[in-house]
């Protein structure tokens, strides 16, 4: 019993572990993607459609 406690909380931890891993990386592709376009002087609506996706992406997770 003791130990199916402990593997508990490790599935959890691990778990929390990779969501929040997940969360900074769509943060990073949104902050990347929104340099990209603001870098970009003659960006298209492809860039902007990418932009909005990952900042989507960014929202869903948190």
């Amino acid at each position: 019993m003791f130990f199916n406690r402990w593997k508990h909380r490790n599935v959890k931890a691990e778990y929390d572990e990779r969501l929040l891993a997940l969360i900074n990386n769509l943060k990073e592709e949104w902050d990347h993607a929104a340099q990209t376009q603001n870098a970009v002087a003659d960006s298209d609506i492809e860039m902007e459609q990418e932009t909005a996706l990952a900042r989507q992406k960014y929202f869903f997770h948190i």
